[in-house]
């Protein structure tokens, strides 16, 4: 298997690879399940952590990651950065149950391409996540440490 296309040769009718990563089981299911109905967007790994999301991504090569912050041994925050370097191409899509404040903007600094809060209906977000899946890769911004370091406090 050679190296992967840049994100902008998906070409028509093929689906954006996925993995999900979230520490609850429910949420990932929930996920697939939503995901499966969209013919463009195919689910080819999940994970519980950051350290599962980092091995599973360098094994995968996905186009759209959709990470968890709050997760055991490495949490999104950390994990998004890796991400980024194993996987430059994949466009990464916060799914946090902390509002978006200064976690989200930290998430956006580091190179997430969206943040959106759970609690939101699967029927919105698998088009936004398609949408997402479409754009290009988002890069890190220069204030980002300050910011991850301001969000941590609000982190357990």
């Amino acid at each position: 298997m050679g190296p992967r296309e840049p994100f902008s040769v998906v070409e028509d009718g093929a689906a954006y690879r996925t993995l999900l990563v979230d520490d609850q089981a429910d949420l990932r299911r929930i996920l697939r399940m939503g995901i499966s109905r969209e013919t463009r967007l195919h689910v080819v790994g999940e994970a519980a952590d950051g350290v599962e999301a980092l091995a599973i991504a360098r094994a995968q090569k996905p186009d759209l990651i959709v990470l968890d912050v709050g997760m055991p041994r490495m949490d999104g925050l950390d994990a998004l950065p890796l991400l980024k370097q194993a996987c430059p191409d994949a466009r990464i899509v916060v799914l946090s149950a902390y509002a978006e404040g200064i976690v989200g903007e930290a998430a956006l600094a580091l190179g997430a391409n969206a943040y959106f809060e759970k609690g939101a209906r699967m029927r919105d977000v698998v088009p936004r996540l398609l949408e997402i899946a479409r754009q290009p890769p988002a890069a890190p911004r220069p204030e980002q440490d300050a910011l991850v370091e301001r969000a941590r406090l609000f982190l357990p």
